[in-house]
């Protein structure tokens, strides 16, 4: 749509731009916001990076002080997810949580879900994973490497055949299928 309209007409329409900020967090505590505000805030200085830092300054947790937020290196991103793992564990055990209460770990990209949940099962910790791709072992590919891991281990398992003839797509339909078997 940019394209099919002149460059001045982009111009004027961005010089009415009009920014609105949401200045109440409902979502973070203050030692969180806090926090972020200064990671925000590091780097170059502009006139532009100054408002906006000022903009953040004036944000309000709507939800207390909090505790302080730790920053911790780990050896390697498997030691991250144990770490995490461990210090809910830790928690349940203190009683800080019950059993039965909700805990978000949050990460960036699905790849990291595969160590989180290897530690969760590993120290018998439940979970459920949420987003379009669901547990990094339900992925389709996933159980597609496994049907043929399956084979290797037990060439008699039928289940795993009938996945991996399928995967890739072969053309194979369910009269052949039925043949093989």
């Amino acid at each position: 749509y940019l394209e099919r309209i002149s460059g001045e007409d982009v111009q004027d329409s961005l010089l009415k731009v009009k920014s609105v900020y949401l200045m109440e967090n409902y979502r973070s505590t203050t030692n969180i916001v806090k926090a972020a505000q200064r990671i925000i805030s590091t780097g170059e200085k502009s006139d532009k990076k100054d408002a906006q830092d000022n903009i953040r300054r004036d944000m309000k947790p709507m939800r207390g002080t909090g505790p302080p937020p730790r920053v911790l290196a780990c050896k390697d991103a498997r030691a991250e997810a144990k770490f995490v793992v461990k210090t809910v564990n830790s928690m349940i055990d203190s009683g800080d949580l019950t059993p039965s209460s909700t805990v978000a770990m949050i990460y960036r990209t699905n790849a990291q879900s595969r160590l989180l949940e290897e530690a969760c099962v590993e120290n018998n910790l439940r979970y459920v994973v949420r987003g379009s791709s669901g547990t990094f072992y339900k992925r389709a590919e996933i159980q597609d490497c496994m049907s043929f891991l399956k084979i290797m281990y037990n060439d008699r398992d039928r289940s795993a055949w009938a996945r991996a003839v399928k995967a890739p797509s072969r053309g194979i339909g369910a009269v052949s299928l039925n043949e093989f078997f």
